[in-house]
C-alpha cells in the first residue's frame, strides 16, 4: 500500500509540529529551572537554592557586625529536603561556594551571624526546611556545590539566574 501525498505531507507536518513543541517545552522548562534555582540531590539530601543576595563587605546591625575579608557577603537560601529513609543532620559549613575556579567554605562570622538553627538541622524522612548560608566571597558565586555530608562527593548547580529574593 502507498500512501498518498497528501497524508504523507501531514504526517511530515505533525511530526515537525511535535519536535517544534518538543523543543519550545524544553527551552521554558530549563528556562524556569534556571530562573529558580535547579535541584541537586546529594546523598539522601535535595537542595533546591531559591535567591542568592549579595549584601556587600558588612552585614548585621547595631548589636553584632561582620566585615567581609574577602569582598562581600553573599547570602543564599536554599531549600533542603531529607528524601532518605533515615534522619539527617544537615550541616551549613560542608556547603561551598564557587567563584571562577575557587571554592569558598561558608564564613565563620556568617555563620554566627545567622538565625539559630542555619548552621546544623537534624531533619527526619521526608521533611524539608528553607535555611540561610552566609558567605564570604570575592564576587558574586556562579555556582553553588551542596554536600550532605563532609565525605560525600557533593552536587553542583549553577546560580547564576538566581533572583536576589525568593519568589
Amino acid at each position: 500500500m502507498s500512501s498518498s501525498p497528501r497524508s504523507s505531507s501531514k504526517l511530515r507536518r505533525a511530526v515537525v509540529l511535535a519536535v517544534v513543541g518538543g523543543v519550545i517545552l524544553s527551552g521554558l522548562a530549563l528556562f524556569l529551572s534556571r530562573r529558580t534555582g535547579r535541584g541537586v540531590v546529594d546523598g539522601p539530601l535535595s537542595f533546591t537554592p531559591r535567591a542568592l543576595r549579595c549584601v556587600g563587605e558588612v552585614m548585621g546591625d547595631e548589636f553584632f557586625s561582620a566585615v567581609a575579608e574577602r569582598g562581600t557577603f553573599c547570602i543564599v537560601e536554599v531549600r533542603v529536603e531529607n528524601l532518605g529513609k533515615e534522619p539527617v543532620t544537615y550541616v551549613a559549613e560542608h556547603q561551598r561556594a564557587l567563584v571562577g575556579s575557587d571554592e569558598f567554605a561558608p564564613s565563620e562570622q556568617g555563620l554566627d551571624a545567622t538565625v539559630e538553627g542555619h548552621v546544623e538541622r537534624r531533619l527526619e524522612p521526608g521533611s524539608a526546611v528553607d535555611l540561610l548560608i552566609v558567605f564570604d566571597v570575592p564576587s558574586r558565586p556562579h555556582a553553588l556545590s551542596f554536600h550532605a555530608s563532609a565525605e560525600t562527593r557533593g552536587a553542583i548547580t549553577d546560580v547564576t539566574a538566581l533572583p536576589e529574593r525568593s519568589e
